[in-house]
């Protein structure tokens, strides 16, 4: 137990010292000088069109759009990173996996997304709300 909390522990520290380095990484998947970060969460991936494919790393809440920086690579992960236009995301909200995992969910280019985090699902729907345009 000791062990996995340990490795836990890893994790988070990599993925919390890897925030200073999301405008840099931003810029390298085409932010303009307009783009600011606004929100910056812990978060898992959990991909609806593959189970292996589960990179833990960042959600990135821009002023334009939703980003998710992979950040603790596995043999089975092949997502790098995801950037969602705010025009792109339909029916957001926030809701548990699992039972306990808080999480926000959304429909992008006719595909399912879901996000986990440890605490602060809400926080994260609201500040990328503030930014979607009105439907």
């Amino acid at each position: 137990m000791l062990e996995i909390a340990f490795e836990l522990g890893k994790v988070f520290l990599k993925v919390e010292l890897s925030k200073q380095h999301s405008g840099e990484a931003l810029r390298q998947l085409g932010a303009t000088g307009e783009e600011r970060i606004v929100l910056q969460k812990i978060a898992k991936f959990w991909n609806q069109q593959n189970m292996w494919d589960r990179p833990d790393g960042l959600v990135v809440v821009t002023n334009y759009r939703l980003v998710f920086l992979s950040k603790v690579k596995a043999v089975t992960v092949t997502t790098d990173h995801l950037s969602f236009p705010y025009e792109a995301i339909e029916g957001l909200k926030t809701e548990r996996v699992m039972g306990m995992s808080p999480a926000i969910r959304f429909v992008a280019a006719g595909k399912p997304f879901v996000f986990t985090f440890l605490a602060g699902a809400q926080e994260v729907h609201d500040a990328i709300a503030q930014f979607m345009p009105a439907r």
